[in-house]
């Protein structure tokens, strides 16, 4: 293991492209031509779709409302396959299916709820574009510990793992868009009290180079 000389803890670091991305869901909207008064559900699932993406996207598609949902597939082209033909088919809701993406935080800020496993860097930037999560699976300890940090402790959404208590959930939020707001609160309040440590690892790191001189080649 590693030594606690060895050890640089900061807060969260942001990639320049999600840190610089604007947080106005009218734009983004606009942007990907989305739907700007619909209720907007994203789900995603990291690169392969293959924790609880589609049990959640199949018992979604039951809802007899209109809404807007968007479904990020990421490298799994069966998933993609599977629900880019229903497009068009699905009554009310209005369907949008995508392959992996390089701007998928803009669709979270886009959206009025996130649905995904508890990966920390969808995680992240969801709640810095201020969109509250439903986690809905979980396995390896970084995702364990990822769920409790941001459910548990920060209170920026809820977590289910059964799809039909996910359903019920996503109703009572189109019902009442306002119960979401304090999860909105707690996600700028993580940002401001978590969020913002480049600065503070590159200094870490230029002074252990410093300190230690570059890498050796072994």
């Amino acid at each position: 293991g590693f030594k606690p000389e060895q050890l640089v803890l900061s807060k969260f670091i942001l990639r320049s492209n999600v840190r610089s991305a604007t947080k106005d869901k009218a734009e983004l909207r606009r942007r990907h031509d989305l739907p700007l008064d619909n209720f907007t559900v994203v789900l995603a699932d990291g690169a392969y779709a293959s924790a609880n993406l589609c049990p959640f996207a199949d018992e979604f598609l039951k809802i007899d409302r209109p809404f807007t949902m968007l479904v990020i597939c990421g490298s799994n082209e069966k998933v993609y396959r599977h629900y880019a033909a229903m497009v068009g088919h699905t009554g009310k809701i209005d369907l949008r299916v995508y392959r992996f993406v390089t701007d998928a935080h803009e669709l979270y800020g886009a959206s009025d709820l996130f649905v995904t496993k508890a990966g920390p860097n969808a995680l992240l930037d969801a709640v810095w574009m201020d969109t509250p999560v439903m986690t809905n699976y979980y396995s390896s300890p970084i995702e364990r510990i990822t769920n409790h940090l941001y459910i548990d402790e920060h209170h920026v959404g809820t977590y289910t793992g059964d799809p039909a208590e996910g359903a019920r959930q996503l109703v009572a939020y189109m019902d009442d868009p306002a119960t979401l707001e304090p999860y909105r609160e707690n996600c700028r309040a993580f940002v401001r009290d978590c969020v913002g440590g480049e600065k503070e690892m590159a200094d870490a790191i230029v002074k252990k180079l410093r300190e230690n001189g570059p890498p050796r080649q072994r």
